[in-house]
């Protein structure tokens, strides 16, 4: 996947950081992985970038609870990673971020920039498409909280996370954060002890304790399923079995 710069501050910042190794942890924390291409040119373009190619996309609305909160986790980790170059990831929003081989990728690598402090609009973005539903999982509230993740530019829980008696109780805990907002450093170190208290709760499951009705002897499978299962299991002899049920 080939990126190409235009602006000139940009291709600057860029050429600096990739070249100089300064993105190294930030990388290794889930940053796509990005590199100078110096063999092809984009007409009028200063500085072309080459990332990892991502095969498929997962919106965050289709993650799990337990996904999107890992996905924050990386988000903030790579965040505490570039602040110690005074660098940021300018976008807070969880659009920015998939899963590649099992693990979170942000994979808008034009949004690492300088700043020396967190903007307020950074932190009310933070806090409408992260916080809210990763408290009401934390809450067991995992229905509202997939629902939460459906919304993304108009919406009724949208509108009710701005009500300020919401803010002032249900999320006191985040906003108490925004005294840190000039010191970056400072504030992602706050903000990933957070998030580690607002893990999502686990909730018995659907599946976890239902008659099954056709349960029968391991040596005698009765059903057409449980023959086919039996005969594999005893053609192969494997040694671990994942069930994708």
């Amino acid at each position: 996947i080939l990126r190409a710069i235009y602006n000139d501050e940009q291709a600057k910042l860029y050429k600096e950081i990739l070249v100089d190794g300064s993105l190294t942890s930030a990388f290794n924390a889930g940053l796509i992985k990005a590199r100078i291409i110096d063999d092809l040119y984009i007409h009028n373009s200063i500085l072309l970038i080459e990332h990892d190619k991502i095969d498929f996309f997962i919106d965050p609305s289709e993650m799990t609870n337990k996904m999107f909160w890992e996905a924050a986790h990386t988000f903030i980790t790579i965040n505490r990673k570039l602040t110690e170059n005074n660098l940021i990831l300018k976008d807070s929003h969880p659009w920015n971020i998939t899963f590649y081989k099992g693990k979170p990728v942000f994979f808008d690598f034009s949004s690492v920039g300088y700043s020396t402090e967190i903007s307020s609009s950074w932190f009310n973005e933070f806090y409408t498409y992260f916080v809210i539903p990763i408290v009401l999982s934390h809450s067991k509230w995992h229905y509202l909280s997939n629902e939460y993740r459906r919304q993304h530019l108009t919406g009724f829980g949208l509108k009710l996370g701005e009500h300020s008696l919401i803010k002032k109780y249900l999320f006191r805990s985040f906003f108490r954060l925004s005294k840190f907002l000039k010191e970056p450093e400072v504030f992602f170190e706050k903000l990933y002890h957070w998030l580690l208290k607002y893990q999502p709760k686990q909730l018995n499951g659907d599946w976890d304790d239902y008659d099954q009705t056709h349960k029968t002897e391991y040596n005698k499978p009765a059903t057409i399923k449980q023959k086919f299962v039996y005969d594999i299991l005893k053609s192969e002899q494997p040694k671990r079995v994942a069930d994708l049920a």
